[in-house]
């Protein structure tokens, strides 16, 4: 069996394995970004650190163009803002057809179509999101 092949169990369990592979945490972040977008069929996946008022604070992005800079982060804002003002997984499956979600500027600018947003959570306070 190929690796993308994988039944979801087994690719969750690769995702978890990886955690103990390494030390460095860049190539960790890269892997488990890589891991979870094949997982979830997205072109794109993003690991955000959040601050204690939820901003973001340092990001890391998988599979798309991206200076560095946090303001030209390409995601919606907004949809992040809700899984971490929420602290629930936020998942839309059209967000075009979404009549809540697909009003934010951004979702058009960048032609987002599906949006799942994973908290990570630390001390019961959104620490990341995925």
């Amino acid at each position: 069996m190929a690796r993308d092949d994988l039944p979801i169990g087994d690719v969750l369990l690769d995702i978890a394995l990886q955690f103990g592979s390494t030390l460095d945490l860049k190539k960790l972040v890269a892997v488990v970004l890589e891991r979870f977008a094949e997982l979830s069929s997205a072109e794109h996946a993003v690991f955000m650190l959040c601050g204690p008022s939820g901003d973001i604070e340092h990001a890391v992005v998988h599979n798309a163009e991206w200076s560095g800079d946090l303001e030209q982060l390409p995601i919606s804002y907004g949809l992040v803002e809700k899984v971490v003002r929420s602290g629930e997984i936020v998942s839309v499956r059209d967000l075009v057809m979404d009549e809540t979600m697909g009003v934010f500027d951004s979702v058009k600018f960048l032609g987002i179509r599906m949006f799942v947003g994973v908290p990570v959570i630390a001390d019961e306070q959104v620490v990341a999101v995925l």
